[in-house]
């Protein structure tokens, strides 16, 4: 096991000052960024303007230019560089060992043809192309296969094809083939032409043919490095096009659109140089820089999953931004009061409901604070009542539990909130509000929390981001996945259902998403919808269709469904934190039960290759799905107990955990001992509880005896853990 720091994996950290943890760099940056764009937003308020004009405005007047001066037109010189920089060919390397490769292929192909042909263990020509098809890495058609296996083909024949097609695709290969559609297409064009010439019958010149298209391989390789480097050569080789001024030129006439040269020509002259208050401007910059950096660390400090998430972060900083932006628009108009005030609400909330409520409210007060220094209605009052306003937001609609809360409770609260704020603060801070603005600000505060639920679920998919909303969502029966679950693999969703309640408490106890925890086990098993009389909790009576099976098929059936599942997650837009429950929840481990059993039939039980029976991963990467792993595990061996002591149940957990331990599940998981013996005393005092004693009436008691000794042969029936994919030690 790792040791966890905070609950998940971490960053190297050194000591300060003299390193930087492990992507720290480019968080750093990003402050930097940030800071620069709020400085950028209050550049207005440091600077006179002369002309602002951006590329795509229109002029409002023909200009001139005042003197004379020189300039380079970006747009044209971006032209010339792109077109030298085209004719640069492209640089392709040889591929050690290409030939080899496709040499190798072929005789691998081959040489399965001919192990399949003498086994006789496949006596049904169909089964030997079933075999054929499952064991060959290319995809062949199933009229070459059926070739290959046919009694009538000779080894005289298929050594004939083989020897053929070497010769072919050496002759071929010593050829160039570069790695791109075109090259490899016509490479293949010719092996077809020239397999007429190996004097085959049809059918076989049709294998030939397939097989020999099949394994060429491109011999020569892009070197995107050189190539790119050759190009980036010869742009910088392009000698700027200087293109002079004189006095009273016309630069730009009224009406045209501005373009890049436009803005270049009014730098050369001086057009778009302004006097700049150096002190007041370091000042701002200065003020911007350090409250990024005072959020971040505030980040770091009390939210980890956000800073340790890049994503995250960038979206934090970009809705910074936009309000930074957002304000300096409204600083012109008349209703700017409830115009910042309606926005500061939106991406608190936004931030809130995407990342948690300690992060929107560093947001709300962030905002609150920057206002004085982006527009000039944005004094000390406003900040008081946008810090006042976003904290409320911000708690309602983290508070709401679902979507339907947030437009029954949220909107209407503040609406009428945001109205009462206004009106207090107008006479306690003695700012004009005017009906018209309490309308504004009663109409922002109603549909802030709607905007910013709707914003929210545009990005949580986008940003990999799955909120309560979600989950809670999901968590309803009625969802079309757990709606199959429940009629076609109506067992598997009960034990779903036991796993969830054995998981939940758990991760209540060490401090995980006890929510996703819970939701995840609902789905964790959904690959057992493709097969579900493959699972003994689905299967009725005593038929089992694994007796009729060989170990190896039924473990690859009961390993499939992490893969199956995956396969449904994706179908239905499953979020990835409970995808990757499904492929975490048996990490690596070993399907015991048909392990042992096909050990039992061989004839050398140690050639029987362990790792064929291990599901393939990879084992848990996070506390949840560590947590529910070890839970998925106790709930299957729970339900073999019959009236167990809480000794025995403390015994149980105890050996499965520590087999899951000793097995190496547990290896990539942030799960600390002190959080191992939280999870065992939940899992034995929940365990505990399901099996609390009733009174049994006489007439349980006489049929319990007369259970007890059924007539008829007992079931053959394996163990349920082994057979639901649960593996017990």
């Amino acid at each position: 096991m790792k040791n966890r720091a905070r609950g998940k994996k971490q960053p190297a950290r050194s000591q300060f000052p003299f390193s930087l943890p492990q992507g720290a760099g480019r968080r750093i940056l990003l402050g930097l960024i940030t800071a620069g764009c709020v400085f950028i937003a209050a550049w207005a308020r440091i600077l006179p303007q002369k002309l602002d004009y951006v590329e795509g405005d229109r002029a409002d007047r023909t200009i001139r230019a005042p003197r004379s001066g020189t300039y380079v037109d970006p747009e044209e010189m971006q032209r010339l560089r792109e077109d030298a920089a085209e004719a640069v060919p492209e640089i392709y390397d040889p591929i050690p060992g290409a030939t080899e490769k496709a040499l190798t292929a072929l005789d691998d192909i081959f040489s399965r043809f001919r192990d399949v042909r003498a086994n006789p263990a496949l006596a049904d020509p169909l089964a030997k192309v079933t075999e054929l098809r499952n064991s060959l890495d290319i995809s062949l058609s199933d009229e070459t296969l059926a070739l290959a296996v046919r009694q009538t083909t000779s080894d005289a024949a298929l050594a004939r094809v083989q020897d053929g097609l070497a010769n072919l695709i050496r002759r071929e290969m010593a050829g160039e083939i570069r790695d791109n559609a075109t090259d490899l297409e016509q490479a293949r064009q010719r092996i077809a032409e020239a397999v007429g010439g190996l004097r085959l019958t049809s059918p076989f010149t049709a294998m030939a043919r397939e097989i020999g298209q099949a394994v060429i391989v491109p011999n020569r390789i892009l070197d995107r490095d050189a190539t790119e480097e050759a190009r980036k050569q010869k742009r910088d080789s392009v000698a700027d096009v200087v293109h002079p001024i004189q006095p009273r030129d016309i630069i730009i006439l009224a009406g045209e659109e501005v373009r890049p040269r436009h803005i270049a020509a009014f730098q050369a002259v001086g057009l778009m140089q302004e006097t700049i208050d150096y002190t007041r401007a370091l000042g701002v910059l200065a003020v911007a820089t350090i409250m990024v950096f005072l959020l971040g660390l505030f980040i770091r400090r009390f939210n980890w999953r956000v800073w340790d998430n890049f994503d995250q972060l960038v979206t934090v900083a970009a809705l910074l931004v936009a309000t930074t932006f957002a304000f300096r628009a409204l600083g012109t108009t008349t209703w700017f009061e409830a115009g910042s005030l309606t926005v500061a609400i939106i991406f608190s909330s936004i931030v809130a409901l995407l990342m948690g409520v300690s992060v929107g409210m560093a947001v709300g007060v962030f905002s609150g604070l920057l206002l004085p220094i982006l527009a000039s209605g944005g004094d000390i009052r406003m900040v008081m009542v946008l810090i006042l306003c976003t904290t409320v937001s911000v708690f309602l609609v983290s508070r709401t539990g679902r979507k339907s809360g947030v437009i029954a409770l949220a909107a209407p609260m503040m609406a009428a909130w945001a109205a009462l704020v206004m009106l207090i603060c107008s006479e306690v801070f003695s700012i004009t509000v005017t009906p018209r603005l309490l309308g504004i600000a009663a109409v922002g505060g109603l549909v802030s929390p709607l905007l910013a639920m709707g914003a929210s679920v545009a990005l949580e998919r986008l940003l990999g981001v799955t909120t309560e909303f979600r989950l809670i969502e999901l968590a309803n029966p009625h969802e079309p996945l757990l709606q199959r679950l429940i009629r076609e693999a109506p067992g598997t969703y009960q034990s779903s259902l036991m796993a969830a309640n054995l998981a939940e408490p758990a991760a209540e106890a060490i401090g995980a998403n006890a929510l996703l925890v819970r939701v995840a086990a609902m789905y964790h098993d959904i690959g057992k919808l493709k097969r579900p009389y493959m699972f003994v909790e689905n299967q009725p009576g005593s038929d089992n269709p694994h007796d009729r099976l060989s170990p190896h098929l039924s473990a690859l059936i009961i390993t499939n469904h992490v893969r199956e599942g995956v396969e449904l997650a994706r179908e239905y837009g499953l979020p990835q934190e409970i995808t990757a429950f499904i492929t975490e929840h048996h990490g690596t481990t070993l399907v015991e039960y048909f392990y042992r059993r096909a050990r039992d039939q061989a004839d050398d039980p140690d050639a029987i290759p362990e790792i064929s029976f291990r599901y393939p991963g990879p084992k848990p990467q996070s506390r949840e799905t560590a947590l529910f792993m070890l839970a998925d595990t106790v709930e299957a061996a729970a339900r073999t107990l019959d009236d167990p002591s809480r000794y025995e149940i403390e015994e149980m957990v105890e050996r499965l955990v520590k087999h899951k331990i000793e097995d190496g599940q547990l290896d990539e998981a942030p799960l600390s001992f002190r959080d191992l013996t939280t999870i065992k005393r939940s899992f034995v005092n929940t365990i505990a509880s399901m099996y609390h004693h009733r009174v049994k009436y006489p007439e349980q008691i006489i049929r319990e005896h007369e259970g007890a000794h059924p007539a008829g042969k007992p079931n053959s029936r394996p163990r349920e853990s082994a057979v639901s994919g649960r593996s017990q030690p």
